[in-house]
């Protein structure tokens, strides 16, 4: 991306139009949640948060614990989970809809579920995705996804049964649960990790899609960092979006464990030189994770495209990436003055001259 984009180590359907949702970069996230009740205590909360409806595209994902929670009493189980969900969701700009795992509505009459209550308590629409049939829900309209002879039972609150069925039926994933439901299950059940790190993630580069490239461009980073918003100047934006340069230039690194999209690299190769510019996601950046996902592009480049040296561009206000660039073996070169967002900015060119083999630490 043409210099300023280069690197970012810096912290539908006709149903949406009818929601107010559209489909535009940035309009509006949608959640997955889940909440776990340790046998120790207390409950630890999960949301998977997409850039559309089909949770295709996965921009963060969330945890929150929350030391004490209300006993369990029947009818009343809403006052045990609205405060895991609700420390879970806090901070999450622009919610639109909240998929649970659960029901919305308990009957046809309308006594409320934990999908009600949430609706009320988040003001937006709430789907409930049942695994079990409940007695008295003989209104939840019944789902199959995949090969299960095995349907979900769907409830809604604040939008029509039938539309939240329907999305349901087109949420990413090929198994009977929603990828986005599984994923939020996982993590609700995971060992809480230490503060500010992600442990073990290994990284998988590929040919970039239309959905990956359409959920980078949904990508914000905070404060100064927002200069790296892929939307910040348009000429980076229209490369990013050019069909013609996926697989050539552009290139998605996915999380290989989570199977979730996790970073950007892009590639101009001058004979056995790889110009290159990568990101995480936004929410990965600042937690340790930007040296081996430097070495990671690197191999990359160097297995599948041949590369013997290494080049790069930086923001010369972005010193988080120049350390760890120099981590990763690079060496800055030159100074220079580039025009981005329609003012010149002082950039720092790198470089690295040894091959990054496939059994260097990182």
């Amino acid at each position: 991306m043409r210099g300023r984009g280069a690197n970012r180590l810096a912290p539908s359907t006709g149903i949406l139009v009818a929601m107010g949702t559209g489909n535009g970069p940035g309009r509006h996230a949608f959640a997955a949640a889940d909440v776990h009740y340790p046998s120790s205590g207390g409950a630890r909360a999960a949301a998977v948060v997409a850039g559309d409806p089909a949770f295709a595209q996965v921009l963060s994902e969330h945890t929150a614990v929350v030391p004490k929670v209300q006993p369990y009493r029947p009818g009343e189980f809403y006052l045990r989970e609205l405060p895991p969900l609700r420390a879970v969701l806090r901070g999450i700009p622009g919610l639109g809809l909240l998929v649970i795992d659960g029901y919305a509505d308990l009957d046809p009459g309308g006594t409320p579920g934990l999908g009600a209550y949430a609706h009320e308590e988040f003001g937006i629409p709430v789907i409930g995705v049942a695994k079990s049939a409940f007695r008295t829900a003989t209104h939840a309209i019944p789902v199959r996804r995949g090969t299960s002879a095995r349907p979900l039972f769907v409830t809604a609150a604040g939008m029509s049964r039938t539309d939240a069925a329907e999305l349901v039926r087109h949420m990413a994933g090929r198994f009977r649960i929603p990828d986005a439901l599984r994923r939020a299950d996982a993590l609700a059940r995971a060992e809480r990790p230490a503060p500010g790190s992600v442990a073990g993630v290994e990284f998988t580069i590929r040919p970039m899609t239309a959905a990956d490239a359409h959920a980078i461009a949904a990508w914000r980073y905070p404060g100064e960092y927002s200069f790296y918003d892929a939307v910040s100047d348009p000429d980076d934006l229209a490369e990013l979006l050019d069909p013609a340069e996926w697989g050539q230039r552009y290139f998605a690194a996915d999380d290989t464990a989570r199977q979730a999209l996790a970073g950007l690299l892009r590639v101009t190769l001058t004979g056995r030189v790889a110009d290159i510019g990568l990101g995480l996601r936004p929410d990965l950046t600042g937690r340790g994770l930007g040296e081996s996902f430097v070495r990671a592009c690197l191999r990359f480049v160097t297995a599948a495209l041949g590369a013997q040296s290494y080049t790069l561009a930086v923001a010369a206000f972005n010193r988080r990436a120049i350390t760890v660039y120099e981590r990763a073996g690079f060496r800055q070169v030159e100074r220079f003055e580039h025009v981005t967002n329609g003012a010149p900015l002082p950039f720092v060119r790198m470089a690295r001259s040894t091959i990054e083999g496939p059994g260097q630490a990182s």
